[in-house]
């Protein structure tokens, strides 16, 4: 039940539709992603991630005094918690191809905006 209502709340905080979930993924799908950490006991290995992240005090490659080079593109959403600025994503990123705010979604945009 806790792993359920940790996802759950998840979807909930970081979709287009905040506080309500469901106005943006079938609940169908809400339970699959549930299943597919409940199953095979996934939640540990993804909150390793976050652990070792934090713990080894890593800090992004993308740094002002040493951009990267490579082209990059950044499609933000209006509901995703870091809206960084196309100011910061210039000095970090020498070859920026394309910077926009999309119309509407969250963290997980692309699963839940993709023509709903």
């Amino acid at each position: 039940m806790g792993l359920a209502s940790w996802i759950y709340t998840l979807f909930q905080d970081n979709t287009g539709t905040p506080g309500n979930a469901e106005a943006s993924l079938p609940l169908s799908e809400i339970l699959d992603t549930v299943m597919l950490y409940w199953l095979p006991n996934a939640g540990p290995a993804s909150a390793r991630l976050y652990w070792e992240t934090a713990r080894s005090r890593w800090t992004s490659p993308a740094r002002p005094d040493q951009p990267i080079t490579v082209p990059a593109a950044f499609s933000l959403s209006p509901q995703e918690a870091v809206q960084p600025s196309r100011r910061w994503a210039e000095s970090r990123y020498s070859n920026l191809a394309h910077f926009q705010t999309v119309v509407r979604g969250g963290h997980f945009a692309a699963w839940c905006c993709n023509g709903r």
